[in-house]
């Protein structure tokens, strides 16, 4: 049950004065809760402690606010209570509506004993007001070894989500094809041929040629000078979960920036946006939007990939790029709702392909990935300090479900045969009644969750199998997608995972992000010269951008410092890998 508002004021108001209240504790704060325990005396209490299976245990528990439409009582609960002797107390909230609804849920003294939290800010503020417990490296080397080593293998740079002054805060979770292949561009290949391009542009060279004939050409055949050569994402911000301006990635790429995230220049931590780099990005782009090559609305359209697939649709534009617009599901013409079906169902004979991302002039291609998490980290109520067996039950749900994919996959999706069934097609397939909306997402199956388990979206089981599993469980067509357009090396990862998990982003981040995407809009459209880029640099660094670019190198040592000491840990339990599937 959520914390009751006061009759005398409207719970919106109630829920927003909660929220500033939260925001305004600073993760650095004079108002942090004092620490129930030291480090040494957490692993004393919850290392000494081994989990006995026999001894049932009452669990209260708020998964991944991906599940919003689940109910109490599903099969995957009733699987996961009876595999590890546990009764549940569940509850789900809206996911756009999740952070608020949690933070008014802890100030009002109503903390999960499990419970997900998305970012490394969140993690921040929630130890600071005490919310959560730390569980220390040694802790989960010792009671979860083998979900350690899936870890360590698919996301090492993950404990930086649950990182505070020094500290563990929770089990960081991670995934596989999801956040490590690269999303391609989609390209309109009638049109293509129409302005006599015979092949998918591979270079930044051949794309503006391919674009600037978009413009001139006359691909739509209507006889008007009417479409433009791409849209792209309209700029973003930083607010939510930490989301970055990704507009025009894969041309920032080809110049080797990630505009959006920490990367290594000269032996140093940097911010991709003030490199040399981006500066040429920018004036390719400010030359490509003078000559009508891009969508000349994209700054002031709708964020989303709605709006960048409506461009497409209406035949303004004959490339695009926006999230999960780049996977094989996207082309497949069998698949009713593909971005190629759509589209044909609108351009009858239309046909759209992948597209390559662009090698710049120093040979440099790529996009954003996220080196294995997406953010997402499990943390414990203080309380279970007091009851330290329940949090070693739960290390140990993780353990089991590290060491056993068929029973990840069950916590997942169901069992095969009374859930779903292998199709050669699709995959993971459901089966009736699991195949409608209502009765998937009431039974944990839903929308949300997707039939994959490359992500962390679970509600029990917040991690992605396995990469091997993984690809067991992806159609040979698929598979041969991935290694053809999505190769990881075209990946450009935060060397700190991400961009929030510098511990002064809370204070700095957001304001500079803005200033970001609001001057490089400005450049763009010509409404500021070029060097306005110089002028960019040297205001981010005064307002914060020296302060975090500190932050983030010692953040850089201290990372490598956190998997050394893991994998001492390791090495010290002596456990077993987890057996290859």
């Amino acid at each position: 049950m959520f914390f009751a508002s006061p009759k005398k004021y409207p719970a919106r108001i109630v829920l927003t004065v909660l929220a500033a209240l939260w925001l305004s504790l600073a993760p650095s704060g004079c108002r942090r809760a004092a620490t129930p325990a030291s480090t040494a005396e957490l692993v004393t209490t919850f290392n000494a402690l081994r989990d006995d299976p026999q001894r049932h245990l009452e669990i209260v528990w708020l998964g991944s606010p991906y599940a919003e439409g689940g109910q109490p009582g599903s099969w995957l609960q009733r699987r996961l209570e009876e595999q590890f002797n546990i009764s549940l107390e569940v509850s789900f909230m809206p996911v756009f509506s999740y952070d608020k609804l949690l933070k008014l849920r802890l100030t009002g003294g109503q903390i999960p004993d499990v419970f997900w939290l998305r970012n490394a800010g969140e993690v921040r503020r929630a130890a600071a007001h005490g919310f959560i417990t730390e569980v220390p490296y040694e802790t989960l080397a010792h009671h979860a070894p083998a979900y350690l080593r899936l870890l360590e293998r698919h996301a090492p740079d993950a404990w930086l989500l649950s990182l505070v002054d020094g500290r563990n805060f929770g089990i960081p979770t991670f995934t596989t094809t999801m956040a490590r292949l690269p999303q391609t561009g989609v390209w309109n290949r009638t049109w293509l041929e129409r302005v006599g391009v015979k092949k998918i542009p591979e270079t930044l060279v051949e794309m503006e040629e391919a674009l600037r004939r978009f413009r001139t050409g006359d691909p739509d055949r209507d006889g008007k000078q009417d479409t433009f050569g791409m849209c792209p994402w309209r700029p973003g911000s930083s607010s939510g979960s930490g989301t970055l301006d990704r507009s025009f990635e894969e041309i920032f790429g080809a110049f080797g920036v990630m505009q959006n995230g920490w990367m290594l220049h000269e032996g140093r931590v940097v911010w991709g946006a003030t490199l040399p780099g981006a500066r040429l990005a920018l004036e390719t782009l400010r030359r490509w939007y003078a000559d009508g090559l891009i969508h000349p609305d994209y700054m002031t359209l709708p964020i989303g990939n709605l709006e960048v697939r409506s461009q497409l649709f209406k035949g303004k534009v004959g490339y695009i790029m926006g999230f999960n617009l780049g996977n094989y599901g996207v082309f497949e013409k069998k698949y009713p709702t593909s971005l190629q079906s759509l589209h044909q169902a609108i351009h009858p004979g239309e046909e759209l392909a992948p597209g390559w991302f662009p090698i710049g002039p120093d040979g440099h291609r790529g996009v954003r990935t996220w080196d294995g998490s997406i953010g997402g980290v499990i943390v414990f109520g203080p309380q279970l300090v007091r009851a330290p067996e329940k949090l070693v039950r739960v290390l140990a749900m993780f353990d089991a479900l590290a060491r056993d994919p068929e029973l990840f996959i069950e916590l997942r999706v169901g069992r095969r045969g009374l859930h779903w069934d292998w199709n050669e097609d699709y995959g993971i397939r459901k089966r009736a009644p699991y195949d409608t909306r209502a009765v998937a997402s009431a039974e944990l199956m839903g929308e949300g969750i997707t039939n994959q388990i490359d992500n962390n979206y679970g509600y029990f089981a917040p991690f992605s199998a396995p990469q091997e599993v993984v690809d067991r469980h992806t159609i040979p067509a698929a598979r041969q997608f991935q290694e053809t357009y999505m190769r990881p090396e075209w990946g450009l990862s935060d060397v700190l995972l991400m961009a929030d998990t510098v511990p002064s982003a809370y204070k700095y981040l957001h304001r500079l992000v803005d200033l970001q995407a609001t001057t490089f809009t400005e450049i763009i459209i010509g409404k500021r010269p070029i060097e306005a880029f110089d002028d960019f640099v040297v205001r981010w660094r005064a307002e914060g951008g020296d302060m975090l670019t500190r932050e983030a190198n010692e953040l850089y040592l201290q990372k490598q410092a956190i998997r050394a000491r893991v994998a001492a840990f390791l090495v010290a339990e002596k456990s077993p890998a987890p057996p290859a599937p």
